[in-house]
């Protein structure tokens, strides 16, 4: 019977935490709407400092080619996904890594135009169709003509090399905070504060110390 109340509170207490998480997601991006909708469309030409919202036609010497419909482009996202089995016999599909590649481009209308850098951009992308692959596919490494859809054994050959990358990213993200946290430049300002607060958790090193991590929730 005990055993029994804890998964109940266990299931309430991550039901709660899940609700949560979806009314803050969904009140931020409630937010970022509403921004986006309140404010007018300018021409480019008449581009202030701060948020705007322009339309044009993007242009640019450099061009991508998308993965998936071979087409040119200056950005695109792909979002992989892995069919996992369970022991039921059923299974699930797993987000597993996301692809994002862009070059810089110019957005133009008749007014005039202006250079944008999608690098770590919000993108609000429209979804595309969904290519499915199983095994290794007929395409083999035939390469595709421009324009058309690429072979199943392209896909799976830019999978691996996209899982590849996300995996690069997250070790450099990893070796960037220990090499952050290993930097002397930042421990002087850290240690004592948290030896002040251990030593006398009433003194000013306490109250510096609170300070210190209200500024990083604030900032997170």
């Amino acid at each position: 019977m005990a055993h029994d109340d804890g998964q109940l509170v266990m299931a309430a207490l991550l039901g709660f935490g899940g609700g949560l998480y979806s009314f803050a997601k969904g009140f931020r991006e409630f937010r970022k709407s509403r921004l986006v909708a309140d404010t007018p469309e300018i021409r480019i030409r008449s581009i202030p400092m701060g948020f705007v919202q322009i339309r044009g036609e993007a242009r640019g010497e450099q061009t991508l080619l998308s993965p998936v419909t071979r087409t040119p482009c200056h950005l695109f996202k792909v979002d992989i996904e892995q069919w996992q089995t369970d022991s039921d016999g059923g299974g699930a599909w797993k987000h597993v890594a996301s692809d994002i590649q862009s070059v810089n481009f110019d957005l133009q209308d008749a007014s005039g135009n202006v250079l944008v850098d999608p690098t770590n951009a919000e993108l609000d992308l429209p979804k595309s169709p969904v290519r499915e692959v199983r095994g290794h596919g007929s395409g083999g490494a035939q390469a595709s003509a421009q324009g058309t859809a690429a072979t199943d054994g392209e896909l799976l050959q830019y999978v691996q090399q996209a899982r590849m990358r996300h995996f690069g990213q997250i070790v450099g993200k990893g070796i960037g905070l220990v090499a952050r946290a290993m930097d002397p430049s930042h421990q002087p300002q850290q240690q004592p504060s948290i030896l002040s607060l251990l030593t006398n958790p009433t003194g000013a090193g306490a109250a510096d110390f609170k300070s210190q991590m209200i500024k990083m929730m604030v900032a997170r």
